[in-house]
């Protein structure tokens, strides 16, 4: 219960060798999220971003959206990310989610907190941009966008900075 919502959140990391966790190095973080029903330990799989981390000394952290849940067999199941802009961040389960494991992996590790990314794919490419549009996106230093429909049809009601505050 990341975020004191009741919930079983999710993630997978991965800490690159080269980090020191008694150095004085500050290193970059880089969240990347799953597309439609898949979750973080399916989407890690299929990343090549580690060896990118292992180069660069970067730590990856793949969430799971927080409305996954066990399907019939118990196996746990993907969903998608709760992206739409209507939904204030403050209802936004994802949007705090995401805003909560910032929290924990700055407290976890020495993650430098003015080198923060995200990205996502397909509807966790629409999830990185609504993050990077909530209240909380002036916390990312860049945003990967990546295999997503990021247009007013696909997921905003209105104009999508209305009530946003520069330089967040």
């Amino acid at each position: 219960d990341l975020i004191g919502d009741g919930r079983d959140h999710e993630w997978n990391e991965w800490i690159p060798s080269g980090y020191d966790p008694d150095g004085e190095e500050h290193v970059p973080m880089l969240i990347l999220l799953h597309g439609n029903s898949s979750r973080c330990m399916k989407h890690a799989a299929r990343s090549h971003y580690r060896y990118l981390a292992e180069l660069h000394n970067i730590i990856l952290v793949w969430p799971t959206s927080s409305n996954a849940a066990p399907d019939p067999t118990g196996e746990s199941r993907g969903a998608p990310w709760t992206e739409l802009f209507r939904t204030p961040d403050g209802e936004n389960v994802d949007v705090q989610f995401l805003n909560g494991l910032i929290d924990y992996m700055l407290e976890t590790y020495r993650v430098d907190p003015s080198r923060i990314y995200m990205g996502g794919f397909s509807n966790g490419d629409l999830m990185a941009n609504r993050f990077a549009s909530s209240a909380y996106g002036g916390r990312l230093a860049g945003l990967i966008s990546g295999g997503g429909a990021v247009h007013y049809s696909s997921a905003w009601s209105g104009n999508p900075l209305e009530g946003a505050r520069e330089g967040l």
